[in-house]
């Protein structure tokens, strides 16, 4: 399931004897979001109120926080300034420098959306 950008083609051509007929299954797919997203409120990883980033999850926010920017086309050197300032004024026990240049070395195969 995506909000956005994921896109599919259709060949008209069947599958290894998969059924020829096109149903309608968005209340199951509904259903099983529901399932899975049952008790999740808001960004799950969101800083503190006092704007801290807790130790369990500066990694997956800061590549979160990558992520955003890369898709919103800033290069690459204003992504490492922004998570090298996020990790020294936020995070509640900071990386090292050499720990955010990697996560940034690790996106640049995402590429912009």
């Amino acid at each position: 399931m995506y909000s956005h950008s994921r896109y599919f083609a259709v060949t008209g051509s069947a599958f290894r004897g998969s059924p020829l007929e096109v149903e309608d299954h968005a209340a199951d797919l509904l259903k099983l979001y529901e399932f899975l997203t049952a008790g999740r409120k808001g960004w799950a990883l969101g800083p503190l109120p006092s704007g801290r980033i807790p130790y369990g999850q500066q990694h997956n926010t800061l590549v979160s926080l990558c992520g955003t920017l890369r898709a919103r086309g800033v290069c690459e050197e204003a992504i490492e300034s922004c998570l090298q300032i996020v990790n020294q004024k936020q995070c509640q026990r900071p990386g090292t420098r050499e720990a955010i240049g990697r996560i940034v070395q690790s996106t640049r195969k995402w590429g912009p959306r």
